[in-house]
């Protein structure tokens, strides 16, 4: 069962990302949610570029591109991260 089997690995998982940040109000960080929403036209086009990798899909691709921008960002090369949906 998946408890189980993540339960058994749980002390493998790399740690976050180590991202530097500056303390805001003292030690107290404060996180924003941020949103943007790509125009139709250009979702439209990337999703069909997309389709030319062949085996990948746009989520897929989308979390390629943010692992890539939380590499060059984050003080070690090997971390995990975990999304939530609403």
């Amino acid at each position: 069962n998946a408890k189980k089997y993540w339960s058994e690995r749980v002390d493998s998982i790399p740690p976050a990302p180590g991202l530097a940040f500056e303390p805001v109000n003292g030690n107290k960080l404060n996180f924003i949610h941020l949103e943007k929403e790509v125009p139709k036209d250009k979702w439209d086009r990337l999703k069909n570029r997309i389709k030319n990798i062949g085996g990948v899909t746009p989520a897929a691709f989308l979390m390629s591109a943010f692992t890539e921008l939380l590499n060059r960002w984050s003080s070690q090369s090997h971390f995990a991260y975990y999304l939530c949906s609403r």
